[in-house]
């Protein structure tokens, strides 16, 4: 089975094939370079590891500090005192609706006319293409 049957077929298989092979050794060669991150200058500070952070030594193991007492001021006992009464600061909007059967009645029969009247005018429209497509019909006829 033969993949390239002529010989041009056959050159340029080759030359795609040197081509890749260049791109694929340039990116390689020239490719993106590595960025080494900057030098730090100035001094390194040592600010410790304890919350006071002074002295001359710096510990090999972290100091643990004593826990302080916080004095919590007394609160005042709320049972003593009566909450006030919510004041309502909403105020009730009274929706009016009225249903009569007779406006019931209007609205469905309002929708039952236009019903019929899309209906009736459904079968007008078909009723015309009718009356077309036959006289094109007969108008083919008389001509052939």
């Amino acid at each position: 089975m033969k993949y390239f049957k002529t010989k041009h077929e056959k050159n340029s298989a080759k030359l795609t094939a040197l081509i890749a092979v260049i791109l694929l050794l340039l990116l390689f060669v020239v490719g993106t370079t590595y960025m080494d991150p900057p030098e730090e200058y100035g001094v390194a500070v040592n600010f410790g590891n304890s919350s006071v952070g002074k002295g001359n030594v710096q510990p090999l193991k972290p100091v643990k500090s004593e826990p302080r007492e916080i004095e919590e001021p007394p609160q005042p006992d709320v049972s003593k005192a009566e909450p006030e009464p919510a004041k309502s600061s909403e105020v009730k909007e009274e929706v009016l609706t009225q249903e009569n059967a007779e406006e019931i009645a209007i609205k469905k029969q309002k929708q039952a006319e236009a019903k019929a009247k899309a209906i009736a005018e459904a079968k007008a429209k078909a009723e015309a293409d009718k009356i077309a497509k036959e006289k094109r019909e007969q108008e083919e006829k008389e001509k052939a």
